[in-house]
């Protein structure tokens, strides 16, 4: 209920009454004029004075307030305790200092509201809708873009539920564990990828879902290494000698040719790379303290890279190796414990925060609207490699967030 008061003005409001002496009259009339005007012209001067100090602590605190008002309104902050229409007299107005320190207050914290906005953007409801959105792209995926590494990449998806791309082991079954960002077209878009690679019997890959596969050791370690200033081999035979690792071993000179020629200025020769050494951990073919070691490099290089990228994502090749070093660089934060207390190293990017939610931020606004990554004109292998890799990254992230949460 509103209570109605009389509108009384500032002075009146603000100002003590005047004390002007009851006396006057009287010291009038007992004869003494010259008393009398000097009383008076001292009381009107008196009189003055205390307005004018009362005038000027109320326009100080009228303009605070409104300064303060202003500020409230802008950025939805609480109302400042400043000019409350209680200042005396002798209450000097805002000084240009104390207003400069104030706007910088209210300038901070609107910046971390912004921040905080943006941090919010990179949720599980975000992730939740690119993840089904993609699904759904890749229903429609045609059999011409399909290759091997997408059954590869759609398997670890719909059976790794503790991160993609991971070697399996033999306790995995069937794919049949789904994380529940996950849709059913995730399934579907695997059972199409799983008959094309299938037809490729001989495929040392094959790995990542028959577990009991067996290659001999000299088709696994039969590459020859290249020295120091020759052409790098396919990236993909250090992967699939680390693959067999287990039964066929693993060379030192593959292990030191990986982590230290193995690279092509942060691009898809240094990804897999450290992918590689990944999988040799996991493989219980390298000590995590070594992989540390081995892998800052190409961590090294990878940050950087993705550090100098941050602009709008453009064509569909762009996007693709983007995801691609945001993926293994964010499996690296897993694996190398140093980083948790040295995390602002250049090779510890993928361990602070705020960095992978700009790596998501980035793909999440490249997501065209069909679902995909890549504008619809484009090569549409590149595309669904593209989103898939992509997809590969939002799932670990959405993993990542629900295992904050349950342990918050």
């Amino acid at each position: 209920m509103k209570i109605e008061r009389p509108a009384e003005s500032p002075l009146e409001t603000c100002s003590p009454r005047s004390q002007t002496p009851s006396n006057v009259e009287e010291v009038e009339n007992a004869g003494w004029p010259s008393l009398i005007a000097k009383t008076r012209m001292a009381s009107a001067v008196l009189t003055k004075l205390l307005l004018l100090l009362i005038a000027t602590g109320l326009l100080g605190a009228c303009r605070d307030e409104r300064a303060a008002s202003g500020q409230v309104g802008q950025h939805h902050a609480s109302p400042a305790k400043v000019g409350t229409g209680h200042a005396g007299p002798s209450a000097p107005p805002a000084s240009a200092a104390h207003e400069t320190a104030e706007a910088d207050l209210f300038a901070r914290t609107d910046s971390g509201k912004q921040q905080s906005r943006r941090r919010e953007l990179v949720d599980a409801a975000a992730l939740d809708a690119a993840l089904d959105a993609a699904g759904r792209f890749l229903l429609s995926v045609p059999d011409e873009a399909l290759r091997f590494d997408t059954a590869i990449m759609l398997h670890a998806i719909v059976s790794e539920p503790k991160g993609p791309l991971r070697a399996m082991s033999s306790e995995t079954e069937a794919p049949a564990k789904r994380h529940l960002a996950l849709t059913p077209g995730y399934l579907k878009a695997y059972e199409r990828a799983r008959a094309f690679a299938d037809r490729d019997h001989d495929n040392p890959m094959r790995a990542f879902w028959d577990p009991e596969l067996d290659i001999p050791g000299s088709h696994t370690r039969g590459w020859t290494i290249p020295t120091p200033g020759e052409a790098l081999v396919n990236s993909n035979k250090p992967v699939v000698e680390v693959l067999y690792c287990a039964h066929n071993g693993l060379r030192e000179e593959s292990l030191l040719y990986i982590a230290k020629q193995m690279h092509d200025n942060a691009g898809y020769q240094s990804t897999h790379a450290l992918w590689a050494l990944q999988l040799a951990v996991e493989r219980d073919c390298l000590p995590q303290e070594r992989y540390e070691t081995l892998s800052q490099q190409v961590r090294e290089q990878l940050c950087e890279a993705q550090r100098e990228q941050l602009t709008p994502l453009g064509a569909v090749q762009d996007v693709d190796l983007f995801a691609e070093r945001a993926l293994f660089l964010s499996q690296s934060r897993k694996l190398d414990g140093r980083c948790s207390s040295e995390e602002n190293q250049l090779g510890c990017c993928a361990h602070r925060r705020e960095e992978r939610e700009r790596w998501l931020r980035a793909l999440l606004h490249a997501q065209a609207p069909d679902g995909g990554w890549g504008s619809a004109d484009e090569d549409p292998m590149w595309r669904t490699h593209a989103t898939l890799l992509t997809a590969c990254f939002l799932l670990e992230e959405r993993i990542a967030l629900d295992e904050t949460n349950t342990n918050q």
